[in-house]
């Protein structure tokens, strides 16, 4: 009699759970059927971005990173528009149009055995003409100063401007503010300077 209760008991759980299942997938099928994009592109986080986007801007950004830190040019035509305006003076860079930052990034880079930038920390926010993106980041730079190897590192954050083009999203505006940077070549102040209208921590 005990066997016979126990095999109801069991019976029942196991219809009980094919029933719930069977529900699960009734529920599922209208998004199955809409297909996983679009559900991907439904789905919006509290700053008003949709998953898809903030999923290319995520790329958008270590796109940056790897183009910078392997000096493939053509690969950082993909990350800025042709009219983007970029501000690397804190870092002892220049400001101006992308061809002329681009310029100075050729020129400057190759000075270093190997960089590595890592971009963290990344918020996006929606606002009228586009995106509003602030990122933090860390770059390792190596190079060899009179025959001895010379470590010079940065942190700071990123101001950028993001824009939805045709080729995908693109920085169409980007401020570098350097926060500190240790180590630094011959020719740097101690502390990085400011940026006007940017807060300085």
């Amino acid at each position: 009699m005990a066997d016979t209760a126990g095999q109801w008991v069991v019976a029942a759980i196991v219809a009980a759970d094919r029933a719930l299942s069977d529900e699960l997938v009734k529920r599922r099928l209208p998004l199955l059927r809409r297909g996983l994009s679009d559900v991907v592109c439904a789905i919006v986080d509290k700053d008003g971005v949709a998953l898809e986007d903030r999923i290319e801007m995520d790329d958008l950004l270590t796109r940056y990173a790897s183009a910078i830190d392997g000096l493939d040019w053509d690969l950082l035509d993909t990350v800025f528009t042709s009219d983007s305006h970029l501000d690397y003076r804190s870092a002892g860079g220049v400001e101006g149009s992308y061809p002329e930052v681009r310029r100075w990034l050729a020129e400057v880079l190759p000075i270093f055995d190997v960089t590595q930038h890592l971009v963290v920390n990344r918020e996006f926010k929606c606002v009228a003409d586009g995106v509003q993106a602030r990122s933090c980041f860390l770059n390792v730079n190596r190079l060899e100063i009179k025959g001895e190897p010379w470590l010079f590192t940065v942190g700071g954050r990123y101001h950028d401007q993001l824009v939805d083009t045709i080729d995908g999203w693109r920085i169409a505006s980007r401020i570098e503010l350097t926060l500190w940077w240790d180590n630094p070549m011959p020719g740097l102040p101690k502390i990085p300077p400011p940026v006007p209208g940017l807060p300085n921590h």
